[in-house]
């Protein structure tokens, strides 16, 4: 009996124990992401149709796709088993399947309703700070600097523009998702987090307004590509710790 713990450990050490163990993982992560999206979105656009929010900018929506959830079974798999095989740690590969598989899903109800709850935000958030208090990816002071190098920059760009040109840069929402992003990986990534997701929605917005004239005026929503600027920092934090 007291052989059966270092047995099991050692088999799912191997490359197809790894395999099945990540696949296991992943689907679970994606179906809790799709369900959550699914339900927040139904939500969000129920509320929508009680009590109907004003004077915000209009913002590109796109629907929900099966391809959406595949990518995210996908993502939260690969990662997995990239970070089992990488560095044996299974803590370590729980939470980047449940990193990645929060990014799909703040990504994705940003992209379905043009909001990012603040539940979701705030989870990330003091997860993030826990995890660091551990045997995290960053110490925990570069965690909690990167709360604030995410959030201020953003949000002093918002009332910056909001003072001089009278615009709605972006939701708070986004600055709450950039700060729980710092607390996950601290603030040394975050100069090209925000760089790489700032350069990705322009090209995207300069291509909406080539393929569709008629949303040129149509804002974008920036958490897709927070998320994908938070899958690069994860790459770089993880990358410094080999």
């Amino acid at each position: 009996m007291t052989d059966l713990i270092p047995s099991f450990y050692a088999a799912t050490m191997t490359k197809g124990g790894m395999w099945a163990i990540s696949l296991s993982l992943a689907l679970l992560a994606s179906w809790v992401s799709n369900y959550y999206t699914e339900l927040e979105t139904h939500f969000f656009r129920e509320a929508c149709k009680m009590a109907p929010i004003h004077g915000l900018p209009t913002v590109i929506i796109v629907r929900s796709r099966t391809w959406h959830k595949l990518m995210t079974c996908c993502a939260c798999a690969l990662t997995t088993w990239l970070t089992l095989d990488k560095f044996e740690n299974w803590a370590w590969a729980l939470a980047v399947c449940g990193y990645v598989a929060m990014l799909a899903t703040l990504a994705r109800i940003d992209a379905y309703t043009g909001f990012l709850p603040d539940r979701l935000n705030y989870l990330l958030l003091w997860s993030g700070l826990l995890f660091n208090l551990g045997s995290g990816w960053v110490p925990l002071e570069e965690a909690v600097l990167g709360v604030v190098a995410g959030y201020m920059p953003l949000w002093l760009g918002q009332q910056l523009c909001w003072r001089w040109r009278g615009l709605r840069a972006m939701g708070n929402g986004d600055f709450k998702f950039a700060a729980a992003l710092g607390a996950c990986c601290g603030y040394q990534p975050l100069a090209s987090l925000l760089l790489l997701a700032s350069i990705l929605a322009l090209l995207a917005q300069a291509l909406r307004r080539v393929l569709k004239p008629s949303l040129r005026a149509a804002a974008v929503p920036f958490g897709p590509f927070l998320a994908l600027g938070g899958a690069y920092a994860l790459f770089t934090c993880l990358t410094q710790l080999t």
